[in-house]
């Protein structure tokens, strides 16, 4: 199995799991301001939470950028010829910057270096690594025994198990102004 199939299994398995708690998870997104200068930037999954104000309710909108790895820590090098940035982090940043979200987190299979963890924070990037994940796997897991599919075991072989001719892998486009 590449690379890429992995990734796009890892993207759909997490989408299931924000689903699963109630979010209206959208995946594989393409943000373009114009046809001129064609920048564009790639949103892994999206979602809203309606947030209760002072004076009304209204909507908060997350980006969630996914990296899957076969081995060791997620760094904050990461080298992107796209943009010819190498910090993940910066990276991450500036997607939510250009689609206007209110909140940004890495999302990854593994863990992450000290150097990352500190540069999220610098600029205010969520990470829900390998623990959180799990955490929240067992947290469903009484749901999904409720409409009676039977729990599997871990994060890697739930992944595994992804079916990608079951799925929609096409993107959706949304023009910004």
């Amino acid at each position: 199995m590449d690379n890429k199939e992995i990734g796009t299994k890892f993207e759909i398995w997490v989408e299931q799991l924000f689903s699963d708690f109630g979010y209206n998870v959208k995946r594989n997104l393409i943000y373009y301001k114009n046809s001129k200068n064609k920048e564009c930037k790639q949103i892994d999954l999206e979602y809203f939470t309606k947030v209760y104000g002072l004076m009304a309710p209204y909507l908060t909108k997350t980006i969630l950028e996914l990296k899957y790895s076969s081995n060791g820590k997620i760094g904050l090098n990461h080298w992107n010829k796209k943009t010819n940035t190498n910090n993940l982090i910066q990276e991450i940043h500036e997607r939510k910057k250009l689609v206007n979200a209110d909140y940004a987190v890495l999302v990854t299979n593994r863990y992450v270096t000290e150097k990352l963890r500190k540069e999220a924070r610098k600029y205010s990037v969520g990470i829900y690594d390998r623990d959180k994940l799990q955490k929240m796997d067992r947290k469903r897991a009484p749901i999904i025994e409720r409409i009676g599919i039977k729990k599997r075991a871990g994060l890697e072989e739930q992944i595994q198990e992804i079916n990608l001719f079951e799925e929609n892998l096409s993107p959706t486009y949304i023009r910004i102004d």
